[in-house]
């Protein structure tokens, strides 16, 4: 046997093998400090999000159940109840809640998460912040776009 033996062809449209030197680029953009930032600053916001839905929802199935009373009360006018009211006011908490966590993530989450793309070697592989394709323009390609269809 000779020591320059061919190496086996790889089929056809098959990929190339993987490096075995480099690594996802999801592991490296994991270990920026930034990405660590984002996960801790993310954790700080959702959880007591988390705790005071459940809480006023819990406190609101509660009040149903134990104080018929009290949610059967009238409220302001005639006709409208304290249960009503409070009912109500699980839908206003939860778009509130919505609402505010869309400007954080604006405002906060969106620039530690470009920032660890940066630090992580991201910077290239065209994911716009919709995480979809990029277009000719550089703007995320959807259906309806003519650039989509080609």
């Amino acid at each position: 046997m000779t020591d320059h033996q061919p190496a086996a062809a790889s089929p056809p449209g098959a990929a190339p093998p993987p490096d075995a030197t480099s690594e996802p680029t999801w592991q490296r953009v994991e270990r920026t400090a930034a990405f660590q930032e984002l996960v801790a600053r993310k954790r700080r916001w959702v959880r007591p999000a988390t705790a005071f839905f459940l809480v006023w929802f819990l406190a609101f199935v509660l009040a149903a159940g134990y104080a018929p009373d009290w949610m059967g009360g009238e409220f302001l006018v005639d006709g409208l109840t304290v249960g009503y009211v409070f009912a109500l006011t699980q839908f206003a908490m939860t778009f509130g809640l919505a609402i505010a966590y869309v400007r954080r993530s604006r405002d906060v989450f969106d620039p530690l998460r470009e920032q660890a793309l940066r630090e992580g070697g991201d910077g290239g592989l065209g994911v716009p912040a919709g995480g979809g394709p990029v277009g000719d323009d550089g703007g995320a390609v959807s259906p309806t776009r003519p650039e989509a269809v080609r």
